[in-house]
Order: C-alpha cells, then sequence, then structure tokens
C-alpha cells in the first residue's frame, strides 16, 4: 500500500482511505459486526485512513470505529467531521434503528435493490466555536480515543464564520493533544485556494466539479494544506485514469465500500496509479 508522510501524523498515511459515511447508518448494507470487521481487514490490507463525521449513522459511525480500532488506536489515523446538524427526523429514526433496519431491508428488496429509500432533508450547519468544541469532546468520547488525527469543519461557508474564534478553539484543542490537525471539508474544489489562505487548515477534503471530475482538483504549491480527495468514482467514465489525474493532485484518495474485495481492488488500482 503506498504511503504519505504528513507532518501531524504519527505513522505513515496509506493514500487509499476508507470512508465511512453508511457505516451504523439505518441504510448502511452491512451489519455493525461486519462493519467493524471490514475496519479490521482494512488494517491488514494497509488502509490506516478511517474518515468519519459526528453526523454518520447518528454518531453510530464514529462508534463503531472507536469499537473496531480497540487495541489497535496506533495503527489507523482518525479523521473525523463536525458541523452540520442531524435533524430532528434522523434522530427519531436513530431511536428507532432496531425496527426500521429489517423493514428498510425489505422495503429496498421490492424496490430492486435502490440505494435509498428514505428522503433526507437538505443538511443545516452550526460552526460556532462553542459548537464545535463541545463536538471534539463528543467524538472523543465516540471513537473511544484520547485524541483524534484530523478534525474537520464540515462543509462550512467559505465566508461569515467566526474564522479568529474558531481558530482559537481548534488551536486550543491541538495544544491540550485532543486533535492534532485541523482541516476543512469543503463544498467544492473552487473553495481550495480560499481555504488554504486560512493559516489554521493543514488539509482540504474536496469532492470532483460535477462538470470538470476530477480534472477540477486543485494544482497546489509546496506548503499548501494536504488534498483528500472523496467521491472520485461517481459518474462513471475510466475508474483507472480518474485515479491517476486524482493522484497527481491529492495526498489520500477515499473510498466508500463495504466490500474487502471491493478494498482489495481499490488498493491494487492505488498502487498501479502510484507507480505509474
Amino acid at each position: 500500500m503506498p504511503k504519505v508522510r504528513l507532518p501531524w501524523a504519527h505513522v505513515p498515511v496509506s493514500r487509499l482511505g476508507l470512508g465511512l459515511g453508511r457505516i451504523g447508518s439505518i441504510e448502511a448494507p452491512i451489519r455493525p459486526g461486519q462493519a467493524k470487521a471490514l475496519i479490521r481487514q482494512a488494517l491488514d490490507l494497509g488502509v490506516n485512513f478511517f474518515d468519519t463525521a459526528d453526523v454518520y449513522g447518528q454518531g453510530d459511525s464514529e462508534r463503531l470505529l472507536g469499537a473496531a480500532l480497540k487495541g489497535q488506536r496506533e495503527r489507523a489515523i482518525i479523521s473525523t467531521k463536525a458541523g452540520l446538524l442531524v435533524s430532528p427526523k434522523a434522530r427519531l429514526a436513530s431511536v428507532a434503528k432496531p425496527i426500521l433496519r429489517p423493514l428498510l431491508r425489505i422495503a429496498r428488496g421490492l424496490r430492486g435493490g435502490s440505494a435509498s429509500v428514505i428522503s433526507r432533508p437538505p443538511a443545516t450547519g452550526n460552526v460556532t466555536p462553542a459548537y464545535i468544541a463541545s463536538c471534539i469532546d463528543a467524538s472523543l468520547r465516540r471513537l473511544r480515543t484520547d485524541y483524534i488525527d484530523l478534525f474537520m469543519l464540515h462543509n462550512p461557508p467559505l465566508e461569515g464564520i467566526d474564522k479568529d474564534g474558531l481558530a482559537e478553539v481548534l488551536q486550543a484543542a491541538k495544544r491540550s493533544g485532543k486533535i492534532r490537525a485541523i482541516g476543512i471539508s469543503a463544498r467544492a474544489p473552487q473553495e481550495y485556494a480560499g481555504w488554504s489562505a486560512w493559516s489554521a487548515v493543514e488539509v482540504v477534503q474536496l469532492g470532483p466539479d460535477r462538470e470538470a471530475g476530477v480534472s477540477s482538483f486543485p494544482h497546489r504549491t509546496p506548503g499548501a494544506p494536504a488534498v483528500i480527495a472523496r467521491q472520485i468514482f461517481a459518474g462513471g467514465g475510466d475508474v483507472r485514469e480518474r485515479l491517476r489525474v486524482t493522484m497527481r493532485a491529492a495526498d489520500i484518495v477515499l473510498v466508500g465500500t463495504s466490500k474487502v474485495a471491493h478494498l482489495r481492488e481499490d488498493a491494487q488500482m492505488i498502487a498501479s496509479a502510484t507507480v505509474s
């Protein structure tokens, strides 16, 4: 597995990362025990970067990751995010997960395996300094760890937020050892330059532009924030070419899969793209 050295990481970081956006959710394609096994098998494949968020699975994604890494925390790099809010509907659904999951499996079967049978309201956010400070502590508890390798603000607006206050809170969390790096999960690749201008930011996570595709990822200059690429396979096309282009721009490429076989295939493609 190709690795990259990042100044805030205690071990070299795999250039392939496992995204845990659907792990723990009501519509998760695998059960909690299978999710934990997937995470442990990823480590055995050399994939040590795991991306989650406090809203994924209403917190259960973080809980499952923490449980899966019990006794193996030092082998892993944990990235989590905060700033989006769980809707009242989602909070209610989280309480009823044991009842809803089997019903949703039946509904998905009736719809021919459709990926989603639940409508989702537009996400709202809160990136006030006090709220983000509380989110860091809450994520630490769910993850069962005393530090988070990379903590990112989740899709914040580029303007109109208290950057000075946020920098103070985030830097204080770094000094206390709660987090080791500060990042942004941005809404569009065009925001990279704007977030790079904020001195607190060490990493930016980006998805490709819908029309331009992976060619929209930024060309970085030395010293600029590291790039994590997500959703690069959306839209079809030549998967290997998409990966080759992305690897030239990004330090880490995220994939979201529930199957070890797919993760192994992605790891092989990453290795080939790095060599070429």
